[in-house]
């Protein structure tokens, strides 16, 4: 590599000329290997909604969901919770729509009184007003179950005061005898150590979820396991050096995380477990620092931008979703800044989805035209800052470049002059 081919490069990208632009599905390209986990890459308009099932709950029912969990881990033997249970512990992206028994504006969604329990007409209104206030969610929501499960863990720590007797002026307002024994505190507890929250959390859920698993404890939004993640991250590496020719398939928001990761000090050979930077762990294996090292070192590698989370990079992943190629970091939720991200990158660089560009010259595009994270990372919730969004996550929040992107982008580029002065 020399430094002028990676910041002046040879095909004059500025000037519109792009390496052959991709036809067909957007996430076509290097196949996955069969045994991975990895589900058939489709484009955004061919998404199966099999992989969404669909279920209709009270909002009180997703806290009897975890204490029936904390009262006996490993699940209910019987009732209307027990085939709810294990179809979010099956499969967590199941769509779940919360309808209360409301009038008035609300009363297009309403559940009628079917699901109340005995506690009277009154309570059961007020619980679940109190449940979407803490969740911050209106009547008739729907979002997918390890988005409301993932929430409510973190917004619900005890239900003493919603489902209890405390406070209540009469027995008419007793409540649910098992609010006050502690079962939903303990299954939050439980599930809170072993559902997957973030792909950057270490491999350690993923073991202490085995752990767990071997003693029949259900976990509502399961971690990927360690076996198939050490599997993710040799064959998509793999399939990643298949396709440097043709177009290596990555999201393009993804291209400025490598450069964070090689601001924080992060190279490959990337270890099956932690990355480990200054003797602190950081979060799991992508393959983004080995795609952003045969950049440096091949003047061929092409890339081709996609939606989605392709395989090639983001496999190995603990927060990468096998079933609907997609993302689900950050509470579930990551998915949809990141896919807005995405957007406004494409748009700044003046390319599309499907376009398939010479390594090198599009991280000289990507230094001259993002010389911030802002434009393209920034999510202001203004004074809603600690309210529940979906829009929500650690760099949306961050109101300032991101230190690792600078600190990246300037290495990088003192890197390449470096060569051109030898």
């Amino acid at each position: 590599m020399t430094g002028n081919e990676f910041l002046r490069g040879r095909v004059g990208l500025v000037a519109g000329t792009i390496f052959g632009s991709a036809a067909g599905p957007a996430c076509a390209g290097a196949a996955q290997p069969s045994g991975s986990g990895a589900a058939t890459c489709s484009s955004s308009s061919q998404q199966n909604l099999a992989n969404w099932p669909a279920l209709t709950l009270r909002p009180y029912q997703l806290l009897c969901m975890v204490c029936t969990l904390g009262e006996d881990p490993t699940g209910a033997k019987a009732g209307k919770l027990k085939p709810v249970i294990e179809q979010i512990s099956r499969n967590p992206n199941t769509a779940i729509t919360l309808r209360c028994n409301m009038r008035e504006v609300f009363g297009f969604q309403t559940s009628g009184a079917d699901e109340d329990t005995p506690e009277g007409s009154e309570f059961n209104k007020k619980r679940d007003l109190e449940i979407l206030y803490r969740l911050q969610l209106p009547p008739g929501v729907t979002l997918p179950a390890r988005i409301l499960v993932n929430h409510l863990l973190g917004a619900i720590s005890t239900v003493r005061d919603i489902c209890g007797s405390e406070g209540a002026g009469s027995e008419a307002w007793k409540g649910c005898p098992k609010a006050d024994k502690g079962y939903y505190e303990k299954g939050r507890e439980i599930q809170l150590s072993l559902c997957e929250r973030s792909c950057g959390m270490d491999y350690a859920r993923a073991y202490a979820k085995e752990k767990a698993s071997g003693k029949g404890t259900v976990v509502l939004v399961p971690p990927r396991s360690v076996e198939e993640l050490a599997k993710a991250k040799k064959e998509s590496l793999a399939a990643m050096y298949r396709a440097k020719e043709t177009g290596i398939p990555v999201k393009p928001h993804t291209l400025m995380c490598a450069v964070c990761q090689y601001g924080r000090g992060i190279r490959p050979p990337c270890p099956n477990e932690l990355y480990t930077v200054d003797g602190n762990s950081s979060y799991p294996c992508d393959n983004l620092p080995e795609l952003l090292e045969l950049v440096l070192k091949d003047t061929e590698v092409r890339i081709r931008l996609v939606e989605g989370a392709p395989w090639e990079i983001c496999g190995p992943c603990p927060g990468w979703d096998a079933a609907t190629q997609g993302c689900v970091h950050v509470l579930g939720h990551g998915g949809l800044t990141n896919q807005l991200r995405d957007l406004r990158m494409l748009r700044i660089l003046g390319l599309r989805f499907g376009d398939t560009v010479n390594g090198q010259e599009l991280y000289r595009l990507i230094f001259e035209r993002i010389p911030s994270t802002l434009s393209v990372c920034h999510f202001p919730l203004g004074a809603q800052e600690d309210a529940f969004s979906v829009w929500t996550d650690g760099c949306g929040r961050r109101p300032v470049n991101n230190p690792f992107y600078e600190k990246g982008r300037k290495e990088l580029m003192e890197k390449t002059r470096d060569v051109l002065n030898d």
